[in-house]
């Protein structure tokens, strides 16, 4: 619906301002369920904390918004694509063992 409202007003870069939205109110409202679920069927324990999902959402938007600026820079787009799995494959086994103990949690 949001879509259909804005796209004509401003273009398909609507699109992903109202995919965006969309998504976020999603997952609120897919972890305002999961919380009422884990209530109802008495359990205590946190799937994730509410905190380190909004820390990893501030960063995956804030990374979207740099590649987003970056867009026009091919060359030093690709250098920090490279870079950042360079870092992921040099650092994989800290990175294993910090999903390890996330898994734990």
């Amino acid at each position: 619906m949001l879509n259909f409202i804005f796209i004509r007003i401003f273009g398909y870069v609507a699109a992903g301002y109202t995919t965006l939205a969309c998504y976020i109110l999603y997952s609120v409202g897919h972890y305002v369920v999961s919380k009422r679920i884990l209530v109802a069927e008495g359990i205590e324990e946190n799937l994730m904390d509410a905190g380190f999902l909004l820390a990893c959402s501030a960063f995956l938007i804030g990374v979207s918004v740099i590649c987003n600026l970056l867009f026009p820079y091919r060359i030093l787009r690709y250098a920090i694509l490279f870079a950042s799995a360079g870092l992921v494959f040099w650092k994989r086994e800290l990175l294993m063992n910090t999903m390890a103990d996330i898994r734990k949690k």
